[in-house]
Protein backbone atom coordinates (compact mmCIF):
# COMPACT_ATOMS: atom_id res chain seq x y z
CA UNK A 1 0.00 0.00 0.00
CA UNK A 2 1.40 3.41 -0.99
CA UNK A 3 2.47 5.97 1.57
CA UNK A 4 0.08 8.83 2.24
CA UNK A 5 0.88 12.09 0.50
CA UNK A 6 2.11 15.06 2.50
CA UNK A 7 -0.68 17.63 2.43
CA UNK A 8 1.02 20.21 4.56
CA UNK A 9 1.20 23.63 2.85
CA UNK A 10 4.44 24.72 1.23
CA UNK A 11 4.89 27.57 3.66
CA UNK A 12 4.52 25.18 6.55
CA UNK A 13 7.64 23.36 5.37
CA UNK A 14 9.70 26.55 5.32
CA UNK A 15 11.44 28.43 8.07
CA UNK A 16 13.27 31.72 8.33
CA UNK A 17 16.71 30.23 7.66
CA UNK A 18 15.63 28.56 4.44
CA UNK A 19 13.96 31.77 3.29
CA UNK A 20 17.07 33.85 3.92
CA UNK A 21 19.35 31.27 2.30
CA UNK A 22 17.19 31.14 -0.83
CA UNK A 23 17.00 34.95 -1.00
CA UNK A 24 20.77 35.23 -0.58
CA UNK A 25 21.35 32.73 -3.39
CA UNK A 26 19.01 34.72 -5.63
CA UNK A 27 20.84 37.95 -4.86
CA UNK A 28 24.26 36.41 -5.49
CA UNK A 29 23.13 34.99 -8.84
CA UNK A 30 21.83 38.41 -9.88
CA UNK A 31 25.11 40.07 -8.90
CA UNK A 32 27.09 37.52 -10.91
CA UNK A 33 24.72 37.99 -13.83
CA UNK A 34 25.24 41.75 -13.80
CA UNK A 35 29.01 41.21 -13.65
CA UNK A 36 28.93 38.88 -16.66
CA UNK A 37 26.58 41.18 -18.57
CA UNK A 38 28.87 44.12 -17.92
CA UNK A 39 32.10 42.37 -18.90
CA UNK A 40 30.60 40.76 -22.03
CA UNK A 41 28.86 44.04 -22.95
CA UNK A 42 25.52 42.36 -23.57
CA UNK A 43 23.67 45.63 -22.96
CA UNK A 44 26.36 48.35 -22.86
CA UNK A 45 23.87 51.21 -22.92
CA UNK A 46 22.18 49.85 -19.81
CA UNK A 47 24.87 48.03 -17.80
CA UNK A 48 28.44 49.29 -17.74
CA UNK A 49 31.52 47.08 -17.38
CA UNK A 50 31.37 47.28 -13.57
CA UNK A 51 27.76 46.06 -13.43
CA UNK A 52 26.37 49.51 -12.58
CA UNK A 53 23.00 50.44 -14.05
CA UNK A 54 23.29 54.18 -14.38
CA UNK A 55 19.64 54.73 -15.30
CA UNK A 56 18.43 53.55 -11.90
CA UNK A 57 21.48 54.14 -9.68
CA UNK A 58 23.26 57.24 -10.90
CA UNK A 59 24.66 57.89 -7.40
CA UNK A 60 26.68 54.70 -7.68
CA UNK A 61 29.36 56.39 -9.78
CA UNK A 62 30.13 59.00 -7.14
CA UNK A 63 30.18 56.41 -4.38
CA UNK A 64 32.35 54.13 -6.53
CA UNK A 65 35.02 56.82 -6.93
CA UNK A 66 35.06 57.55 -3.21
CA UNK A 67 35.16 53.85 -2.29
CA UNK A 68 38.11 53.25 -4.64
CA UNK A 69 40.05 56.04 -2.95
CA UNK A 70 39.34 54.60 0.48
CA UNK A 71 40.23 51.10 -0.72
CA UNK A 72 43.61 52.40 -1.84
CA UNK A 73 44.15 53.78 1.66
CA UNK A 74 43.42 50.36 3.14
CA UNK A 75 45.69 48.64 0.66
CA UNK A 76 48.53 51.00 1.59
CA UNK A 77 47.94 50.44 5.30
CA UNK A 78 46.76 54.00 6.02
CA UNK A 79 44.07 52.94 8.47
CA UNK A 80 44.09 56.27 10.32
CA UNK A 81 43.47 58.18 7.09
CA UNK A 82 40.67 55.76 6.23
CA UNK A 83 38.99 56.30 9.60
CA UNK A 84 39.23 60.07 9.45
CA UNK A 85 38.25 60.43 5.78
CA UNK A 86 35.19 62.63 5.30
CA UNK A 87 33.14 60.03 3.46
CA UNK A 88 29.70 58.51 4.12
CA UNK A 89 29.50 55.43 6.31
CA UNK A 90 28.30 53.15 3.55
CA UNK A 91 31.18 54.21 1.30
CA UNK A 92 33.68 53.21 3.99
CA UNK A 93 31.96 49.84 4.33
CA UNK A 94 32.03 49.30 0.55
CA UNK A 95 35.72 50.16 0.46
CA UNK A 96 36.52 47.12 2.62
CA UNK A 97 35.36 44.48 0.07
CA UNK A 98 36.77 46.72 -2.66
CA UNK A 99 40.20 46.40 -1.07
CA UNK A 100 39.82 42.61 -0.82
CA UNK A 101 38.04 41.67 -4.04
CA UNK A 102 38.68 44.72 -6.23
CA UNK A 103 42.00 43.47 -7.64
CA UNK A 104 40.26 40.24 -8.70
CA UNK A 105 36.79 41.29 -9.90
CA UNK A 106 37.33 44.99 -10.47
CA UNK A 107 35.84 47.82 -8.45
CA UNK A 108 32.23 47.18 -9.33
CA UNK A 109 29.04 45.62 -8.05
CA UNK A 110 30.45 42.10 -7.72
CA UNK A 111 33.33 43.30 -5.52
CA UNK A 112 30.76 45.17 -3.40
CA UNK A 113 28.48 42.13 -3.17
CA UNK A 114 29.52 41.31 0.43
CA UNK A 115 28.19 44.74 1.47
CA UNK A 116 24.99 44.46 -0.56
CA UNK A 117 24.34 40.81 0.30
CA UNK A 118 24.85 41.41 4.02
CA UNK A 119 22.28 44.19 4.20
CA UNK A 120 19.88 42.54 1.75
CA UNK A 121 19.83 39.36 3.83
CA UNK A 122 19.50 41.41 7.01
CA UNK A 123 16.50 43.22 5.53
CA UNK A 124 14.82 39.87 4.80
CA UNK A 125 15.53 38.77 8.38
CA UNK A 126 14.08 41.99 9.79
CA UNK A 127 10.97 41.79 7.62
CA UNK A 128 10.43 38.20 8.73
CA UNK A 129 11.03 39.12 12.37
CA UNK A 130 8.68 42.10 12.19
CA UNK A 131 5.91 40.04 10.59
CA UNK A 132 6.40 37.34 13.21
CA UNK A 133 6.44 39.91 16.03
CA UNK A 134 3.34 41.80 14.96
CA UNK A 135 1.27 38.97 13.46
CA UNK A 136 2.49 35.38 13.09
CA UNK A 137 5.26 33.13 11.81
CA UNK A 138 3.52 32.56 8.47
CA UNK A 139 2.95 36.28 7.96
CA UNK A 140 6.66 36.85 8.50
CA UNK A 141 7.53 34.19 5.93
CA UNK A 142 5.08 35.59 3.39
CA UNK A 143 6.32 39.14 3.85
CA UNK A 144 9.95 38.07 3.62
CA UNK A 145 9.26 36.09 0.44
CA UNK A 146 7.49 39.03 -1.21
CA UNK A 147 10.27 41.46 -0.29
CA UNK A 148 12.95 39.02 -1.47
CA UNK A 149 11.53 39.02 -5.02
CA UNK A 150 10.50 42.71 -5.10
CA UNK A 151 12.07 43.36 -8.55
CA UNK A 152 13.24 46.98 -8.41
CA UNK A 153 14.23 46.72 -4.75
CA UNK A 154 16.25 43.59 -5.50
CA UNK A 155 17.93 45.38 -8.40
CA UNK A 156 18.76 48.48 -6.35
CA UNK A 157 20.38 46.38 -3.65
CA UNK A 158 22.95 45.18 -6.18
CA UNK A 159 24.24 48.72 -6.84
CA UNK A 160 26.65 50.93 -4.88
CA UNK A 161 24.01 52.82 -2.94
CA UNK A 162 23.27 53.98 0.58
CA UNK A 163 19.76 52.51 0.44
CA UNK A 164 20.49 48.99 1.78
CA UNK A 165 22.14 50.41 4.92
CA UNK A 166 19.42 53.01 5.54
CA UNK A 167 16.57 50.56 4.98
CA UNK A 168 18.20 48.02 7.30
CA UNK A 169 18.74 50.48 10.14
CA UNK A 170 15.24 51.97 9.73
CA UNK A 171 13.57 48.56 9.92
CA UNK A 172 15.69 47.57 12.92
CA UNK A 173 14.71 50.75 14.74
CA UNK A 174 11.01 50.26 14.03
CA UNK A 175 11.23 46.62 15.11
CA UNK A 176 12.78 47.61 18.45
CA UNK A 177 10.04 50.20 18.99
CA UNK A 178 7.35 47.70 17.99
CA UNK A 179 8.23 45.39 20.87
CA UNK A 180 6.84 47.89 23.37
CA UNK A 181 3.44 47.36 21.73
CA UNK A 182 3.63 43.57 21.47
CA UNK A 183 5.49 42.45 24.61
CA UNK A 184 5.58 43.01 28.34
CA UNK A 185 9.14 44.06 29.11
CA UNK A 186 11.02 43.44 32.31
CA UNK A 187 13.89 45.64 33.45
CA UNK A 188 16.52 43.58 31.63
CA UNK A 189 14.69 43.28 28.31
CA UNK A 190 13.72 46.95 28.37
CA UNK A 191 17.35 47.95 28.94
CA UNK A 192 18.57 45.73 26.09
CA UNK A 193 15.90 47.03 23.72
CA UNK A 194 16.64 50.63 24.70
CA UNK A 195 20.36 50.16 24.02
CA UNK A 196 19.65 48.57 20.65
CA UNK A 197 17.23 51.35 19.74
CA UNK A 198 19.76 54.03 20.64
CA UNK A 199 22.41 52.20 18.62
CA UNK A 200 20.11 52.17 15.59
CA UNK A 201 19.42 55.87 16.09
CA UNK A 202 23.18 56.50 16.18
CA UNK A 203 23.65 54.61 12.92
CA UNK A 204 20.87 56.65 11.33
CA UNK A 205 22.60 59.81 12.56
CA UNK A 206 25.84 58.68 10.91
CA UNK A 207 24.22 57.47 7.68
CA UNK A 208 21.57 60.12 7.13
CA UNK A 209 21.24 62.92 9.65
CA UNK A 210 17.99 64.18 8.19
CA UNK A 211 16.22 61.02 9.37
CA UNK A 212 16.50 62.10 13.00
CA UNK A 213 13.09 63.74 12.92
CA UNK A 214 11.57 60.45 11.70
CA UNK A 215 13.29 58.68 14.60
CA UNK A 216 11.78 61.23 16.97
CA UNK A 217 8.33 60.91 15.39
CA UNK A 218 8.52 57.11 15.46
CA UNK A 219 9.39 57.04 19.16
CA UNK A 220 6.69 59.61 19.95
CA UNK A 221 4.06 57.68 18.00
CA UNK A 222 5.12 54.47 19.72
CA UNK A 223 4.74 56.15 23.11
CA UNK A 224 1.26 57.40 22.23
CA UNK A 225 0.12 53.97 21.09
CA UNK A 226 1.66 52.44 24.20
CA UNK A 227 -0.50 54.73 26.34
CA UNK A 228 -3.54 53.57 24.37
CA UNK A 229 -2.50 49.95 24.93
CA UNK A 230 -2.33 50.48 28.67
CA UNK A 231 -5.77 52.07 28.66
CA UNK A 232 -7.25 49.18 26.66
CA UNK A 233 -5.57 46.52 28.80
CA UNK A 234 -6.19 48.45 32.06
CA UNK A 235 -2.69 47.94 33.39
CA UNK A 236 0.47 50.00 33.74
CA UNK A 237 3.51 48.78 31.77
CA UNK A 238 6.32 50.67 33.45
CA UNK A 239 9.29 49.09 31.70
CA UNK A 240 7.58 49.33 28.32
CA UNK A 241 7.25 53.07 28.91
CA UNK A 242 10.97 53.29 29.55
CA UNK A 243 11.84 51.99 26.07
CA UNK A 244 10.86 54.99 23.88
CA UNK A 245 11.79 57.70 26.41
CA UNK A 246 15.60 57.73 25.87
CA UNK A 247 15.11 58.04 22.12
CA UNK A 248 12.60 60.87 22.55
CA UNK A 249 14.86 62.76 24.95
CA UNK A 250 18.03 62.39 22.88
CA UNK A 251 16.32 63.22 19.60
CA UNK A 252 14.58 66.19 21.23
CA UNK A 253 17.99 67.46 22.36
CA UNK A 254 19.30 67.34 18.80
CA UNK A 255 16.15 68.87 17.32
CA UNK A 256 15.48 71.52 19.98
CA UNK A 257 19.08 72.15 21.02
CA UNK A 258 20.51 75.68 20.95
CA UNK A 259 23.08 74.96 18.26
CA UNK A 260 22.13 75.88 14.70
CA UNK A 261 25.05 74.04 13.14
CA UNK A 262 22.85 71.42 11.57
CA UNK A 263 20.55 74.10 10.19
CA UNK A 264 23.46 75.44 8.16
CA UNK A 265 24.09 72.15 6.40
CA UNK A 266 21.52 73.12 3.78
CA UNK A 267 21.42 76.94 3.56
CA UNK A 268 18.67 78.68 1.65
CA UNK A 269 20.98 79.74 -1.19
CA UNK A 270 22.48 76.29 -1.71
CA UNK A 271 22.93 75.31 -5.34
CA UNK A 272 23.12 71.94 -7.00
CA UNK A 273 21.11 68.76 -6.48
CA UNK A 274 19.94 68.09 -2.92
CA UNK A 275 20.57 64.93 -0.97
CA UNK A 276 18.07 62.13 -1.26
CA UNK A 277 16.58 62.57 2.21
CA UNK A 278 15.91 66.30 1.94
CA UNK A 279 12.20 65.76 2.48
CA UNK A 280 12.81 64.38 5.92
CA UNK A 281 14.94 67.39 6.81
CA UNK A 282 11.91 69.58 6.19
CA UNK A 283 10.18 68.01 9.16
CA UNK A 284 13.31 68.63 11.23
CA UNK A 285 13.21 72.27 10.19
CA UNK A 286 9.56 72.42 11.20
CA UNK A 287 10.35 71.33 14.72
CA UNK A 288 13.37 73.61 15.08
CA UNK A 289 11.55 76.65 13.69
CA UNK A 290 8.69 76.11 16.12
CA UNK A 291 11.20 76.23 18.99
CA UNK A 292 12.69 79.59 17.96
CA UNK A 293 12.98 82.27 20.67
CA UNK A 294 9.86 84.29 21.20
CA UNK A 295 9.75 87.92 20.13
CA UNK A 296 7.82 90.68 21.89
CA UNK A 297 5.13 90.68 19.17
CA UNK A 298 1.79 88.89 19.39
CA UNK A 299 1.52 85.11 19.59
CA UNK A 300 -0.04 84.91 16.12
CA UNK A 301 2.86 86.83 14.61
CA UNK A 302 5.42 84.72 16.43
CA UNK A 303 3.87 81.58 14.97
CA UNK A 304 3.15 82.96 11.53
CA UNK A 305 6.59 84.27 10.68
CA UNK A 306 8.57 81.03 11.16
CA UNK A 307 5.76 79.04 9.55
CA UNK A 308 5.82 81.20 6.41
CA UNK A 309 9.62 81.04 6.40
CA UNK A 310 9.40 77.26 6.56
CA UNK A 311 7.02 77.20 3.59
CA UNK A 312 9.42 79.32 1.55
CA UNK A 313 12.32 77.05 2.52
CA UNK A 314 10.36 73.99 1.40
CA UNK A 315 9.61 75.70 -1.90
CA UNK A 316 13.30 76.46 -2.31
CA UNK A 317 14.19 72.83 -1.71
CA UNK A 318 11.71 71.73 -4.40
CA UNK A 319 13.19 74.22 -6.84
CA UNK A 320 16.73 73.07 -6.12
CA UNK A 321 15.72 69.46 -6.59
CA UNK A 322 14.10 70.29 -9.94
CA UNK A 323 17.13 72.33 -11.01
CA UNK A 324 19.53 69.61 -9.93
CA UNK A 325 17.87 67.05 -12.22
CA UNK A 326 16.84 69.04 -15.33
CA UNK A 327 16.78 65.95 -17.55
CA UNK A 328 14.37 64.01 -15.33
CA UNK A 329 11.23 63.16 -17.25
CA UNK A 330 8.98 62.20 -14.35
CA UNK A 331 8.48 65.45 -12.46
CA UNK A 332 5.16 66.22 -10.77
CA UNK A 333 4.10 69.71 -9.75
CA UNK A 334 7.65 70.93 -10.33
CA UNK A 335 6.44 74.54 -10.65
CA UNK A 336 4.49 74.46 -7.40
CA UNK A 337 5.64 77.13 -4.95
CA UNK A 338 4.82 77.72 -1.29
CA UNK A 339 4.80 81.39 -0.36
CA UNK A 340 3.24 80.92 3.06
CA UNK A 341 1.99 78.27 5.47
CA UNK A 342 -1.47 78.17 3.88
CA UNK A 343 0.03 77.13 0.54
CA UNK A 344 1.98 74.35 2.24
CA UNK A 345 -0.99 73.05 4.21
CA UNK A 346 -3.24 73.09 1.15
CA UNK A 347 -0.68 70.97 -0.68
CA UNK A 348 -0.59 68.19 1.93
CA UNK A 349 -3.55 66.19 0.47
CA UNK A 350 -1.89 66.35 -2.93
CA UNK A 351 1.43 65.30 -1.37
CA UNK A 352 -0.26 62.31 0.25
CA UNK A 353 -1.78 61.38 -3.10
CA UNK A 354 1.61 61.54 -4.81
CA UNK A 355 3.43 59.81 -1.96
CA UNK A 356 1.01 56.90 -1.81
CA UNK A 357 0.08 56.41 -5.46
CA UNK A 358 2.68 57.86 -7.85
CA UNK A 359 3.44 56.91 -10.57
CA UNK A 360 -0.20 57.14 -11.58
CA UNK A 361 -1.85 54.64 -13.95
CA UNK A 362 -1.91 57.07 -16.89
CA UNK A 363 1.92 56.94 -16.99
CA UNK A 364 2.43 53.20 -16.58
CA UNK A 365 2.64 52.46 -20.31
CA UNK A 366 4.61 55.52 -21.38
CA UNK A 367 8.34 55.37 -22.04
CA UNK A 368 10.61 56.88 -19.38
CA UNK A 369 13.51 59.11 -20.36
CA UNK A 370 16.06 57.18 -18.31
CA UNK A 371 14.68 53.66 -17.89
CA UNK A 372 12.75 53.33 -21.15
CA UNK A 373 9.63 51.27 -21.88
CA UNK A 374 10.72 48.27 -19.80
CA UNK A 375 11.37 50.42 -16.75
CA UNK A 376 8.03 52.15 -17.11
CA UNK A 377 6.17 48.85 -17.35
CA UNK A 378 8.02 47.44 -14.35
CA UNK A 379 7.24 50.54 -12.30
CA UNK A 380 3.59 50.30 -13.34
CA UNK A 381 3.35 46.63 -12.40
CA UNK A 382 4.99 47.21 -9.02
CA UNK A 383 2.77 50.22 -8.31
CA UNK A 384 -0.33 48.15 -9.08
CA UNK A 385 0.72 45.61 -6.46
CA UNK A 386 1.52 48.43 -4.02
CA UNK A 387 -2.09 49.62 -4.50
CA UNK A 388 -3.24 46.10 -3.71
CA UNK A 389 -1.01 45.86 -0.65
CA UNK A 390 -2.31 49.20 0.61
CA UNK A 391 -5.91 48.00 0.41
CA UNK A 392 -5.00 44.74 2.13
CA UNK A 393 -3.10 46.62 4.84
CA UNK A 394 -6.11 48.82 5.59
CA UNK A 395 -8.30 45.70 5.75
CA UNK A 396 -5.82 44.10 8.14
CA UNK A 397 -5.84 46.94 10.67
CA UNK A 398 -9.61 47.38 10.41
CA UNK A 399 -10.15 43.67 10.99
CA UNK A 400 -8.06 43.75 14.17
CA UNK A 401 -8.27 47.35 15.43
CA UNK A 402 -6.79 46.44 18.82
CA UNK A 403 -3.57 45.20 17.24
CA UNK A 404 -1.82 48.52 17.73
CA UNK A 405 1.48 47.40 16.21
CA UNK A 406 -0.25 47.11 12.83
CA UNK A 407 -1.52 50.69 13.11
CA UNK A 408 2.02 51.69 14.12
CA UNK A 409 3.59 50.34 10.92
CA UNK A 410 0.87 51.75 8.69
CA UNK A 411 0.99 55.20 10.29
CA UNK A 412 4.78 55.44 9.92
CA UNK A 413 4.59 54.47 6.24
CA UNK A 414 1.79 56.90 5.40
CA UNK A 415 3.29 59.92 7.14
CA UNK A 416 6.78 59.29 5.78
CA UNK A 417 5.81 58.98 2.10
CA UNK A 418 3.68 62.13 2.44
CA UNK A 419 6.64 64.04 3.88
CA UNK A 420 8.83 62.86 1.03
CA UNK A 421 6.33 63.97 -1.60
CA UNK A 422 6.18 67.47 -0.11
CA UNK A 423 9.76 68.17 -1.18
CA UNK A 424 10.66 65.61 -3.87
CA UNK A 425 8.88 66.56 -7.13
CA UNK A 426 10.52 63.76 -9.11
CA UNK A 427 8.71 60.40 -9.21
CA UNK A 428 11.88 58.46 -10.00
CA UNK A 429 13.68 59.73 -6.90
CA UNK A 430 10.54 59.37 -4.78
CA UNK A 431 10.12 55.79 -5.99
CA UNK A 432 13.47 54.79 -4.52
CA UNK A 433 13.11 56.71 -1.26
CA UNK A 434 9.88 54.90 -0.33
CA UNK A 435 11.27 51.35 -0.19
CA UNK A 436 11.65 51.16 3.60
CA UNK A 437 8.06 52.29 4.11
CA UNK A 438 6.57 50.04 1.45
CA UNK A 439 8.14 47.06 3.21
CA UNK A 440 6.12 47.97 6.31
CA UNK A 441 2.93 48.12 4.21
CA UNK A 442 3.72 44.69 2.74
CA UNK A 443 4.12 43.22 6.23
CA UNK A 444 0.71 44.46 7.33
CA UNK A 445 -0.90 43.35 4.05
CA UNK A 446 0.33 39.77 4.47
CA UNK A 447 -1.87 39.47 7.56
CA UNK A 448 -4.83 39.29 5.14
CA UNK A 449 -3.09 37.12 2.55
CA UNK A 450 -2.13 34.48 5.15
CA UNK A 451 -5.68 33.28 6.02
CA UNK A 452 -6.62 33.33 2.35
CA UNK A 453 -3.75 30.97 1.55
CA UNK A 454 -4.60 28.74 4.50
CA UNK A 455 -8.18 28.47 3.23
CA UNK A 456 -6.96 27.65 -0.28
CA UNK A 457 -4.61 24.92 1.00
CA UNK A 458 -7.38 23.45 3.17
CA UNK A 459 -9.70 23.24 0.18
CA UNK A 460 -6.96 21.60 -1.86
CA UNK A 461 -6.35 19.07 0.92
CA UNK A 462 -10.07 18.21 1.10
CA UNK A 463 -10.22 17.85 -2.66
CA UNK A 464 -7.26 15.46 -2.63
CA UNK A 465 -8.99 13.30 -0.02
CA UNK A 466 -12.26 13.18 -1.95
CA UNK A 467 -10.65 12.82 -5.37
CA UNK A 468 -7.29 11.06 -4.84
CA UNK A 469 -4.74 11.07 -7.68
CA UNK A 470 -4.94 8.27 -10.23
CA UNK A 471 -1.72 6.55 -9.08
CA UNK A 472 -3.05 6.30 -5.50
CA UNK A 473 -6.34 4.80 -6.74
CA UNK A 474 -4.56 2.18 -8.85
CA UNK A 475 -2.32 1.17 -5.95
CA UNK A 476 -5.31 0.75 -3.66
CA UNK A 477 -7.12 -1.41 -6.23
CA UNK A 478 -4.05 -3.65 -6.68
CA UNK A 479 -3.74 -4.13 -2.92
CA UNK A 480 -7.32 -5.37 -2.85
Amino acid sequence: MSKPRRTRSSFGLWNGRRLVATAAALHLMLAVGLFIAGRTRIAPTMIDQDGIIGSVALDSYEYQRDAIQLAELLESGSLADWLTAARPVHVKIISIPFAIFGPVFGYGTLAAEPYNLLFYATIIVLVFAMGHEVFSHRVGLLAGAVVAIYPSFLLHTTQLLKDPLVVTVSLALVLCMTTCLTRIHCAKSAAVSAVLTMFMALLIFLARTDLLIIVFATALLGLMLLVIRQVLERRYLFWNMILPLPVILVMAFFLFGPSDARMKQFPANQSGPPKTATALQVLSLTVRVSSAPKSPTSLAARLRRPADALAERVSGMRNRFTGGYPDAGSSIDSNREFKNLNDLVRYLPRAMEIGLWAPFPNSWFSARRLVGNAGGLLAGAETFFIYLFQVLAVCAVMREPRRLAGWFLLAIATSAVTALAVVVPNVGALYRLRYAFWLMVIIVAMAVVDPLLVTAFDRLRVRQRVFPPADDTDSVMRSQ
